[in-house]
């Protein structure tokens, strides 16, 4: 356990710079760069976080599987291959979509050819991440992320100080970004390098293809049907209401994310090969969970809570006045974020149990149930219901699966709902203070107190109610 932490603490350190460099420079970018700048930038980008993790056709997520090297290295060839591919067939499918995208204004029209680069990108890191998850290259994927991130924002920040801030340069910034990202990579030539030759020949990447069809069959229609769940809100706010509103929610889903990619995808990627080996050992697995679920809860809790309570005023000093209606996104939709967090946590047993079926059929409810209730809510509610809408129907969704997996491994409905109930009320002292605090922030002072004292009380009634995550807190620091 005490390597599984060293390992979270070198990925999630390295997320960890990567998003407070997002965290210092979204406040610079939000001024120079207004709201139909960054829905513009936001709608294109919406649209690559669908495409390019289906563009492997999941089999990369399969790399980790096999016990030989030799399968894991046909699943990156060919999911590499599938990359390429798909970045190739975008180019005709846009330039011929685009003469019928009438309802989208024309400098996000110009925008749209970032998918082909956005893909080819996004989809060659995302293959070569799990190459290096599989050789426990963690320092090096954390180096990835930072390099990544410096770069997309000093270029964002520079090329709209020195010229006028358009949307061009938000969309080249994430494409240099991950170029830079992938050259991050090159000091691990050792493990990339693979024997690419006579493999079609020797029939091995048939076979891959075969014993891992479930993964193009069934877990990349779940990728597009998650993806779509997750990105299609931006197209949709844009579609049916302004750019503008589209960027006000792009803002606000990135702030609730930040968590996410600090602590979550570090956490996941990280207990994925541990959980692969206790897979065969069901006790282990089910102790080692619901520890890893109770210190998940403890740090994901505090900045869901910050911005349920002060969304709208926390927006508006730190982004801007202009931004403020971001804040309100950000507070209703953090109702739903715990359970999402959860649920992007538990999804690897998908994979580590092979159950790529059932995730396509919850993605699909998922996409169903958030663009359904937003697009009915919109229509009758406006804005309000659209938002609503979606966080309603993604607690809906994402609890129940959160409920399915945690089933996979032997923890019944009664024992997940006793498990969280119990951590909710180990969090009572900081939701208490929080809440109180929220009305007080025009006073700055007394409102940050409250925060600070919240913090304190919270840490020791943990320290008394959880000894076990001390003791592990205690190794993460050794």
């Amino acid at each position: 356990m005490s390597g599984f932490a060293r390992n979270v603490l070198k990925l999630s350190g390295g997320n960890v710079a990567a998003q407070i460099i997002s965290v210092v420079a979204v406040p610079v970018i939000t001024r120079i760069y207004s709201p139909d700048e960054f829905g513009a930038f936001s709608f294109v980008f919406s649209l690559v976080a669908v495409l390019f993790p289906i563009s492997t056709l999941r089999l990369n997520a399969a790399i980790l599987l096999p016990k030989d090297d030799k399968t894991a290295a046909d699943l990156l060839l060919l999911s590499i291959a599938s990359v390429v591919a798909t970045a190739l067939l975008v180019m005709p499918v846009l330039a011929t979509a685009l003469h019928g995208l009438t309802f989208i204004d024309e400098p996000t029209r110009a925008l749209l050819w970032f998918l082909v680069a956005g893909v080819l990108a996004h989809g060659l890191v995302h293959c070569l991440e799990f190459w290096l998850l599989r050789h426990r290259q963690f320092s090096l994927m954390a180096w990835g992320a930072v390099g990544e991130s410096v770069t997309d924002r000093l270029f964002v920040i520079s090329m709209g100080l020195a010229q006028h801030g358009l949307a061009v340069w938000l969309a080249l910034g994430r494409v240099v970004g991950s170029a830079v990202h992938l050259l991050i990579f090159l000091p691990a030539r050792k493990e990339l390098r693979l024997p690419w030759r006579g493999r079609a020949a020797d029939g091995s990447l048939t076979q891959t293809v075969r014993r891992y069809r479930d993964f193009p069959l069934f877990q990349t229609w779940a990728y597009l049907f998650a993806n779509g769940g997750r990105e299609l809100p931006t197209l949709i706010f844009a579609v049916l209401f302004s750019a503008a509103i589209a960027g006000m929610y792009a803002l606000g889903v990135r702030v609730l994310g930040f968590p996410m990619l600090l602590i979550g995808d570090a956490v996941a990627r990280v207990f994925l090969p541990y959980a692969v080996e206790l897979s065969g050992e069901p006790a282990r697995l089910l102790d080692s969970t619901r520890l890893l679920l109770r210190s998940v809860f403890y740090l994901i809790f505090p900045p869901m809570l910050l911005l349920l309570a002060l969304g709208p005023q926390l927006f508006r000093l730190v982004f801007g006045p202009e931004w403020i209606e971001a804040g309100w996104f950000a507070q209703v939709l953090s109702l739903s974020f715990l359970v999402t967090f959860l649920y992007r946590v538990l999804s690897i047993f998908f994979d580590i149990f092979e159950k790529q079926r059932m995730r396509l059929a919850i993605d699909a409810a998922q996409l169903i149930g958030r663009v359904g209730a937003m697009v009915l809510g919109g229509l009758i509610w406006g804005v309000e219901g659209a938002v609503w809408g979606l966080m309603l129907a993604t607690i809906l969704v994402h609890g129940a699966a959160v409920v399915y997996l945690l089933s996979l491994i032997g923890l019944s409905a009664t024992d997940t709902f006793g498990l969280f109930t119990q951590a909710l009320i180990n969090v009572l002292p900081l939701s208490v203070l929080l809440l109180v605090a929220g009305p007080l922030l025009d006073n700055l002072a007394v409102s940050w107190l409250i925060i600070v004292a919240g913090l304190t009380v919270q840490v020791f009634w943990l320290a008394r109610r959880e000894p076990r995550l001390v003791t592990y807190a205690r190794e993460w620091i050794r």
